[in-house]
C-alpha cells in the first residue's frame, strides 16, 4: 500500500513497457527515489524541447 496523498503533487497514471522495471531497479540500486529520477528526466526533456523550439523560431526568422 502506498503512502497517503499529500496534495502537493498530482498523481499520474501512465503505461510504460519494460524500460520502467529496469529504470526503477537502477534508481533503487543507486539509492534514488524513482519519482525523483522521472522528475529529473522530464525536466531535462522539457528544457531540451524549449531549446529546440527557440532554435526553430530563430531559423524560421532567418528564412526569406
Amino acid at each position: 500500500m502506498g503512502r497517503p496523498a499529500t496534495g502537493q503533487t498530482p498523481v499520474r497514471t501512465v503505461r510504460i513497457g519494460e524500460a520502467w522495471d529496469e529504470a526503477k531497479a537502477n534508481a533503487e540500486a543507486e539509492g534514488e527515489k524513482f519519482a525523483d529520477v522521472l522528475d529529473r528526466l522530464l525536466r531535462r526533456y522539457n528544457a531540451a524541447a524549449r531549446r529546440r523550439r527557440k532554435r526553430a523560431e530563430r531559423e524560421a526568422g532567418r528564412e526569406p
